[in-house]
């Protein structure tokens, strides 16, 4: 059998749709629709007053859609059914639903309708985390006019509703606001809106008993039927009433920063932090310097301790995270063929050569130890974070360093121990190998004037001389007396312009806290 030729294709379809749609239209009964409440109604009219806050999507406390609704048989709500008819290109419709949790609606009841379609918090939240962050001045300004003192100041000079205008235009988009017209947007039958759709029945929506608004409209079912080639057409094959409802809700409101603002707290412009921190990371660096001697003078001052075999890589003043800055020295074999054991050897007679010098107060933590494996080859390299040991101090503050030099000769013994650091007096001091700084008190007289300033729960353990500086190591019960021995020693050392500085504080299993307090030169440390 020969297929059917173009036009006898295009006869068929213009004969069997019409037919099919006449059978359907013959045989297909509409079920009841929506349950109608007792709206107040305009005599007149016969429009309802739908005024009142509702949620678009209102689920149970079981995440069930609410009753009354069958979610089976939906009626079709676009933004096209809240768009304002016969006014093109004004795109002042609601768009897209989906974007919306909720609508307020204000009802005059007899020739205007508006709903306010409002965004959901998290939407306007993301856009204006956006705009702080890809669009910083306007941000700077909406934050700013967020402030008591600039509101005050912009009130005065332009008054309260360009304020409001102001904010509204630097800020996200909290929802669209769609005026309806009687007349031309919507009619009113028996207590219903009617609002008209373009290809599709008119959706109608009132107030059912509970107050909720509710939706119902004339829906077609559909199927596909295939043709011939690519070509295929859509087939109406059944309607019925579809129904939709949005909740009373009184929480429904418009997004409102000043609202917000009563249980959040904005972010701060994006460049306002990243200056406040480029200042504090200046001056921090600035602080640090000055407490440091220069890198090339502490690699210097390092070069006596180093055995054969090993060189000083680089030497730097860098920023740990929660800790401040420290000198950090790298420590590499100068020869890469070295036996890779005595690459390791070796790196730790310098170790043990820099703890003898700054005996207990280089910890284990405080040395990285890497082994780089390359091509066959194994480097070993020490990183070592120093602080308190002499060499680091600047020039004019610099003390001898005391220690046992490594094994230097190719030759030498190199099973032999490595060399251990001194064991510190008792009571933590280096008394007897650093005698008191000019200017300085002994350690025991600085130590007996700020036993008054530890507050209940803290005691002091050892002090020592650091450049212009003492530090005072101690033990603690909790951070709240540390914060406490602070205030004191800083009220007595404040006036003299210098301030006191926690350089560490950490708790152990116990539950205990150790402390380092820097004391600059002040009253507490001077001579006399």
């Amino acid at each position: 059998m020969p297929l059917p030729t173009p036009a006898e294709r295009t006869s068929i379809r213009r004969f069997a749709i019409p037919l099919l749609g006449a059978l359907l239209a013959g045989c297909t009964a509409f079920e009841r629709g929506a349950d109608q409440g007792d709206p107040p109604t305009d005599p007149v009219t016969g429009c309802p007053d739908l005024s009142g806050r509702y949620a678009l999507q209102p689920l149970t406390e079981d995440g069930d859609p609410l009753p009354g609704v069958d979610p089976a048989k939906p009626s079709r709500l676009d933004g096209e059914v809240f768009s304002p008819r016969g006014v093109p290109d004004s795109g002042s419709g609601a768009g897209d639903l989906s974007q919306y949790e909720g609508v307020v609606v204000r009802s005059d009841g007899t020739h205007a309708i508006e709903l306010h379609f409002v965004r959901s918090f998290g939407n306007v939240m993301a856009e204006l985390e956006a705009i702080r962050e890809h669009q910083r001045p306007r941000y700077a300004e909406w934050y700013a006019l967020m402030q008591p003192s600039s509101r005050q100041a912009f009130v005065a000079r332009n008054g309260e509703p360009a304020l409001q205008a102001r904010l509204r235009e630097l800020g996200p988009a909290t929802g669209t606001v769609v005026r309806l017209d009687r007349g031309r947007d919507f009619t009113c039958e028996d207590g219903w809106v009617v609002l008209p759709r373009e290809h599709l029945a008119p959706v109608r929506m009132t107030l059912d008993d509970g107050g909720h608004l509710v939706f119902e409209s004339k829906e077609w079912t559909y199927t596909a039927m295939g043709g011939w080639g690519d070509q295929s057409w859509r087939v109406p094959t059944g309607a019925y009433l579809g129904t939709a409802r949005w909740a009373r809700d009184a929480s429904m409101l418009p997004w409102d920063a000043d609202r917000v603002s009563q249980g959040y707290v904005f972010a701060r412009p994006a460049d306002a932090i990243e200056q406040e921190q480029a200042v504090a990371a200046a001056s921090a660096r600035r602080s640090a310097e000055r407490r440091y001697a220069d890198p090339d003078a502490v690699r210097d001052a390092l070069q006596p301790l180093l055995p054969a075999g090993v060189t000083i890589e680089s030497v730097e003043i860098a920023q740990l995270p929660f800790i401040g800055h420290r000198v950090r020295v790298h420590a590499v074999p100068s020869d890469p063929l070295m036996d890779g054991e005595e690459q390791w050897r070796r790196l730790e007679w310098f170790l043990a050569a820099l703890k003898e010098g700054d005996p207990g107060h280089i910890e284990d933590r405080e040395v990285i130890k890497r082994v780089i494996s390359s091509g066959g080859k194994v480097r070993h390299e020490f990183e070592i974070f120093l602080d308190t040991h002499p060499a680091v101090q600047p020039p004019s503050e610099r003390v001898l360093v005391s220690f046992t030099p490594a094994p230097v000769s190719p030759a030498a013994d190199v099973t032999a121990a490595p060399v251990q650091p001194a064991t510190p007096r008792p009571g933590g001091s280096m008394a007897a190998s650093n005698p008191p700084p000019a200017g300085f008190a002994p350690l025991a007289e600085v130590e007996t004037r700020i036993q008054p300033l530890l507050a209940a729960g803290c005691r002091s353990t050892s002090l020592r001389y650091a450049g212009d500086a003492v530090i005072i190591v101690g033990e603690a019960d909790d951070k709240r007396c540390v914060s406490n021995t602070l205030r004191a020693i800083d009220g007595l050392v404040s006036p003299s312009g210098a301030r006191v500085e926690l350089m560490q504080i950490a708790a152990d299993a116990a539950g205990h806290y150790r402390f380092e307090i820097r004391l600059p030169s002040s009253s507490l440390t001077k001579a006399g």
